[in-house]
Order: structure tokens, then C-alpha cells, then sequence
């Protein structure tokens, strides 16, 4: 398999997880030492940072990502790629939900096992009208 066939598959797998609410299916998919950053939040770094806050974001809301694929490139072990993304958040019972909208941009790293993970993304995501 061609490696931007594999980051397309685990980019789906990741956004699958979310909205499946499955946080133990995201962890492989991410380096111990991932680093997340979103504009009025805190920088998670590492896997258990990541882990801890989207654990407790679930105890709340239900998240559903969408993507629209803009750009792919591998260089190497190293490979970014970048979306124009929809995160629906909907509270839990509740039937009314907000929209995010913006880009996302992801560095992926090869493993040495030959594994692409999400080694560093940020996510400039607003709430649209």
C-alpha cells in the first residue's frame, strides 16, 4: 500500500474512533509524544494528555469530525497533510448541536515499525454560523 493510502486509512480510522466515541482505538494511532494545539486551549502533549482531555470531553458531548481532504505530501518519515474540517459537538441528551468549522493541519512520523502516527496537529476550528 502506498503511504498516502495508509495516512488516508488511519485519518479515517482516527475520525471513525472519534465519533464512535472510542478512545482506546485513537491511542495507537497517535506517538507517545504527540503534541496538540487549538486556539484558546491548552497545549496537550503526549499521548496521555490527549487521553485524559478527550476522555473528559466525552463524559459530556458526543463529537462527530468530517474532512475534506485539500492537501497530502510525504517527505520522507515525515508526511503533512491538511483539511478544511466540520466537528459537530452535540451535549449528551440533548438534541441541539454546534458546528465548528476551519482548517486542520496534521504531521504524521513513520514508526520504526513502519506505522504513520499523528506526531503533531493543530486544529484552527471556530464555531460557524
Amino acid at each position: 500500500m502506498k503511504d498516502e493510502d495508509e495516512i488516508l486509512e488511519l485519518m479515517q480510522r482516527w475520525r471513525q474512533a472519534v465519533s464512535d466515541g472510542d478512545v482506546a482505538r485513537l491511542l495507537p494511532l497517535m506517538a507517545d509524544d504527540v503534541v496538540f494545539l487549538a486556539p484558546g486551549q491548552p497545549t496537550l502533549r503526549g499521548r496521555a494528555a490527549f487521553e485524559a482531555h478527550l476522555r473528559a470531553a466525552l463524559q459530556t458531548v458526543r463529537l462527530e469530525p468530517a474532512a475534506d481532504l485539500q492537501e497530502l505530501t510525504v517527505a520522507g518519515d515525515f508526511a503533512y497533510c491538511w483539511n478544511e474540517a466540520v466537528l459537530t459537538v452535540t451535549p449528551l441528551g440533548q438534541s441541539t448541536s454546534m458546528r465548528l468549522t476551519g482548517a486542520d493541519l496534521t504531521i504524521l512520523r513513520r514508526e520504526p515499525d513502519r506505522r504513520w502516527v499523528v506526531f503533531r496537529a493543530a486544529s484552527l476550528l471556530v464555531p460557524s454560523a
